[in-house]
């Protein structure tokens, strides 16, 4: 996505796209908003390519290690998304696998 853009000699629509992404949240903005007492470790996943979501997930007190499941819970004849909806299903799993994940340890020793 934007690679038109590039080729096409106009490289800011692709850069004020993915700049106007950022705009919210940029990782370090998201990050800034983690307790600052707190004790837990947290992971910070990023998509690569263009920033449409990224994740901040707490592990409970003692926890230090983010688990990651297939995401695959269910038979397919039991797949609760219609079958219209699940090449961008597929997309957005491959996005997640190939995000950038950060550890966060915890702010108080």
């Amino acid at each position: 996505m934007g690679q038109d853009d590039i080729e096409r000699g106009v490289p800011q629509f692709f850069d004020d796209f993915r700049n106007s992404m950022y705009a919210a949240w940029r990782p370090a903005d998201l990050l800034s908003a983690l307790a600052k007492g707190s004790d837990r470790y947290c992971y910070q996943i990023v998509p690569r390519g263009l920033p449409t979501m990224q994740f901040l997930i707490g592990l409970p007190p003692g926890g230090k290690k983010l688990y990651t499941g297939t995401g695959f819970p269910w038979p397919e004849k039991e797949h609760p998304l219609d079958r219209a909806l699940r090449h961008d299903w597929n997309m957005l799993r491959l996005s997640l696998k190939m995000a950038a994940i950060g550890r966060v340890p915890p702010a108080v020793p």
